[in-house]
């Protein structure tokens, strides 16, 4: 099975290591609501990703391509017509990555989805992922070239549960694998921006990537490099940097920078 790329690199990333940072706290202003929503953004886009490779892992398949079904990481998948299932089934599947999911990903498909201008609208009915609702509706578009597309992907009200509710404006760019089925080789960036709501927290939240995320599946934790920055705007605003460090490699550190009153505070943590 192709595995959830950046759902597996982002899932070690707990924005709760902060809570023990006392001076992060009483320098710059950022409470534990604040780190609350950075673990909400995380965890939303997990789960976003996870949707989208498994409808591209889906559509790659190639007993689901001649017209079979397969059943795929617990899901039956076939294609009928101009749509594809992915189907859990009403009750609850244990799946590869120790998480229980059931109900169904719908795709209506345009085009090949593998090759250029081929696009896949997905739709989630009665998906729940550990006894949590995901929901919302998810479009990703093949831009080309045939060898190294670059997927542009939207959703509309992607939420959570009633934790969160999210926009996303991404592309994912690939550069190798895409067209080979081992998921060893696969090597893409990940670019664009977000814009949400942290409904426990009462926050709203936007993310940029200022660099792209760049994934290498060879690496044990996939994420290689890439910046991101994240604005928090509830009572206060606050902004902060996650730099995944290009200089330690596959070493699957990344660090927190905080503005502290013109001054940069920074933190370096392991992925896991």
């Amino acid at each position: 099975m192709k595995k959830s790329i950046l759902y597996l690199a982002l899932a070690g990333i707990s924005m709760t290591a902060f809570y023990g940072c006392e001076d992060l706290e009483n320098l710059c202003g950022i409470g534990e609501a604040d780190l609350q929503t950075g673990d909400v953004f995380v965890k939303s886009l997990n789960h976003m990703i996870d949707v989208y490779k498994r409808v591209d892992e889906a559509n790659k398949n190639p007993v689901v391509r001649a017209g079979g079904k397969e059943v795929i990481d617990g899901a039956t998948c076939e294609i009928v017509g101009d749509s594809l299932f992915i189907d859990f089934g009403a009750g609850d599947v244990a799946c590869a990555d120790g998480k229980l999911r059931k109900g169904s990903i719908r795709a209506r498909l345009l085009n090949d989805y593998i090759l250029p201008t081929g696009e896949a609208n997905a739709v989630l009915s009665n998906y729940h992922v550990d006894g949590t609702m995901i929901s919302g509706s998810f479009d990703a578009k093949n831009d080309g070239p045939p060898t190294a597309p670059k997927f542009d992907i939207t959703t509309t009200k992607f939420s959570v549960g009633e934790e969160s509710a999210v926009d996303y404006t991404l592309d994912a760019s690939w550069s190798q694998g895409f067209t080979t089925v081992n998921p060893d080789d696969d090597i893409f960036d990940v670019a664009g921006n977000v814009m949400g709501e942290d409904k426990t927290n009462v926050k709203n939240f936007t993310a940029l990537m200022i660099e792209p995320l760049h994934y290498v599946t060879s690496c044990p934790d996939y994420l290689e490099k890439g910046i991101v920055e994240v604005e928090l705007t509830g009572d206060s605003t606050v902004v902060f940097l996650i730099d995944f460090i290009e200089s330690d490699g596959c070493n699957n550190l990344f660090q927190i920078t905080a503005d502290c009153d013109g001054n940069p505070l920074s933190f370096t943590y392991p992925m896991n």
